[in-house]
């Protein structure tokens, strides 16, 4: 079974390989599919990326490229309750 699209809201955190996760995202999403993942990088106020928000930059987009990613992507999205979103946004 394959996917035109995949949306993950907020599970980022709790995944313990990014590797594995981002293969098997690669591997079940169609040619020209899209993946959205969404995250929270902290506070709208805050003076810092977050520790998470760096890991993102540095991990997670690195092994999404490597993975066949043609573009990905990092969106700001509307703040919620005082916190930042943001989406990676690849498409394969």
């Amino acid at each position: 079974m394959q996917f035109n699209k995949i949306w993950s809201i907020h599970t980022l955190y709790f995944w313990p390989d990014y590797m594995q996760a981002i293969t098997e995202i690669e591997r079940v999403l169609k040619p020209g599919g899209l993946v959205i993942l969404t995250f929270s990088p902290g506070k709208v106020d805050a003076t810092q990326k977050s520790d998470f928000q760096l890991q993102v930059e540095n991990a997670i987009i690195p092994i999404m490229q490597q993975s066949g990613f043609t573009t990905v992507t990092l969106e700001q999205g509307p703040a919620s309750r005082e916190y930042q979103t943001l989406a990676i946004v690849g498409k394969k």
